[in-house]
């Protein structure tokens, strides 16, 4: 497995943060342990971005609100960048996201996080944290709307840490930003848009059933603080890194 972009070998960065479920009249679930709070997203059918058809998911899930923060990640997996060099040692704040992570590190996260949860009487037998795939992703993001941007037809650099075109980074940022920095879309979800690219499992290519677990790969999706807004709309797919 690996973690940098293919495309220029810099970095690349993702949430981890789903929690798949069968229906359930709950609204948000917190992870107590790590104060990790997730939202309900019903069952239904969903307006996709413009030129797709929507999709209908009969099951619902939760998500996360905030993509999962280094601070978090830390107490659950008990060390994290200890390779990192002097230039990138910046990405070890605790409230921003957690980036540079494998595959394989990713699920013994959510493994662990299951255990933790299910030990705990929290969580029912049959339920796990894993990854989003990116038809939940995209519904979770647009939450509702039929536009290609989560705050409507055009979206702000005011609501994504994303790259300005007249300048080198937008607002001079220049690196993740603590999450929930920037305003949330309707249901609640916060840097769906930019901050930092959040990998998904890949099924809308070739698989009709989008809680399909079948043979997947990953994408990234979402953008991220080194990319233009219109390199960051809802049907944009990076390329698929991990396999």
């Amino acid at each position: 497995d690996t973690s940098t972009n293919s495309d220029n070998n810099s970095l690349n960065y993702y949430e981890i943060n789903e929690l798949d479920s069968s229906d359930t009249n709950n609204r948000s679930y917190i992870v107590e342990h790590i104060d990790l709070e997730l939202l309900w997203v019903e069952p239904g059918t969903y307006p996709r971005p413009k030129g797709t058809e929507n999709v209908e998911i009969h099951t619902g899930f939760w998500l996360g609100k905030h993509e999962v923060t280094v601070a978090q990640w830390k107490n659950v997996m008990g060390q994290y960048g200890e390779s990192f060099s002097a230039n990138r040692r910046r990405f070890k704040r605790d409230d921003i996201p957690v980036v540079m992570i494998s595959y394989d590190e990713i699920n013994e996260f959510c493994r662990k996080i299951t255990e933790i949860e299910r030990n705990a009487g929290r969580l029912p037998d049959g339920l796990s944290f894993q990854l989003p795939n990116d038809i939940q992703w995209e519904i979770a993001c647009l939450a509702g709307t039929k536009t290609i941007h989560p705050f409507g037809e055009k979206q702000g650099l005011n609501q994504a840490n994303v790259k300005d075109k007249y300048f080198f980074y937008s607002s001079a940022v220049g690196e993740p930003t603590n999450v929930g920095n920037y305003p949330p879309n309707r249901w609640g979800f916060h840097d769906m848009i930019g901050n930092v690219w959040e990998m998904c499992y890949n099924v809308s290519r070739g698989h009709q059933n989008a809680l399909s677990r079948e043979g997947l790969d990953t994408v990234p999706k979402g953008g991220s603080y080194k990319y233009l807004l219109s390199s960051s709309l809802v049907p944009i797919r990076g390329k698929q890194i991990f396999k």
